[in-house]
């Protein structure tokens, strides 16, 4: 379920945050003056930075969503699965 949902919320951004978290981390990776990150933050390929920090960022997304495990609520006498614990 965890990978699912990672896999979905990247579908349906269509990874564009994790796009730019990539560029992030090429331009803080791989410049030393901010010229120089600018230009690596604009640049449509991904790095080795970018790269590695995409797959820490998504295996850790999954682990900590899988560790967070089923939820449960009870909400006007119905029962099922929701986003929060309640009661």
């Amino acid at each position: 379920a965890a990978a699912g949902s990672t896999g979905a919320s990247i579908w349906l951004t269509g990874c564009f945050h994790e796009d730019g978290l990539a560029d992030t981390f090429d331009g803080f990776g791989g410049g030393w003056t901010k010229a120089q990150i600018m230009r690596i933050m604009k640049d449509s390929r991904v790095g080795t930075y970018g790269s590695m920090g995409i797959a820490l960022y998504v295996i850790s997304k999954v682990m900590l969503l899988a560790e967070l495990g089923s939820s449960h609520w009870a909400l006007g006498g119905g029962r099922g699965a929701g986003p929060a614990l309640i009661g």
